[in-house]
């Protein structure tokens, strides 16, 4: 039986001396990167790319049709920019100077062959039920501390959190550090709690009354996925 293949990630018009960075984050995720000035004659490369890095001169393949499945960030490495500017660039995601952590998280998340769920639950029999309504159709990134969890936020393509842990309301705190990088569309988020206190705007995040029905969450889940990693069964 032959080895399964590594997913590709796909380095255009970026400057020379950054390319070992995107190298670095692709490896430790177990990707193949290639390396392109531009787009010419690169059309069967860029077409099996899982991922595609524009550097500051690949920007005009943003405008070009390409798979769905395929992700594409825009890396500027100085000025100001707001990761949320990417919507006039043709880009899913625009990032300024991004660390090599945040580098590795985005591959992680466009080569994943199944949806990545950020999920935080601090009680043992919530987290229990929903690692059995979830498990078995998406990748689960657990924290028991949405404090611990931010740094995984670039990671995922929808992020789960009970509003309180140890006391405090710091699903909430997760949900503002998440909207300060993404908007609703780019990552839906959900927050957990029997507290109706803690509901939030429909634009910020989706408030889920606990005890929940796990047949509504996992509706709710299938529903904001994107498209080509839902399970084969909610198509």
């Amino acid at each position: 039986m032959g080895q399964l293949q590594k997913p590709l990630v796909v380095v255009l018009g970026e400057h020379g001396s950054y390319n070992y960075t995107y190298r670095d984050a692709a490896e430790h995720c177990n990707a193949v990167v290639e390396c392109r000035a531009n787009d010419v004659e690169s059309d069967a490369l860029l077409g099996r790319a899982s991922l595609v890095f524009l550097g500051p001169s690949g920007l005009g393949y943003a405008q070009r049709k390409r798979p769905v499945y395929q992700g594409v960030v825009l890396v500027r490495h100085n000025g100001e920019g707001d990761q949320r500017e990417y919507k006039k660039f043709g880009v899913n995601e625009l990032w300024t100077g991004p660390s090599v952590e945040v580098l590795e998280s985005l591959v992680r998340k466009y080569t994943a062959p199944r949806a990545r769920i950020l999920f935080v639950e601090d009680e043992e029999a919530s987290r229990g039920l929903v690692q059995a309504v979830l498990g078995d159709s998406y990748d689960l990134v657990e924290f028991d501390n949405a404090l611990a969890a931010k740094p995984a936020i670039p990671s995922v393509h929808m992020a789960i959190s009970d509003v309180e842990q140890q006391g405090a309301p710091l699903g909430v705190e997760l949900l503002r550090c998440a909207r300060r990088i993404y908007d609703e569309t780019q990552l839906p988020f959900v927050l957990m709690s029997g507290d109706e206190r803690y509901e939030v705007s429909a634009k910020e995040a989706l408030f889920l009354a606990k005890p929940f029905n796990p047949f509504g969450l996992k509706a709710l889940v299938a529903g904001r996925v994107p498209q080509h990693l839902k399970p084969a069964q909610d198509l």
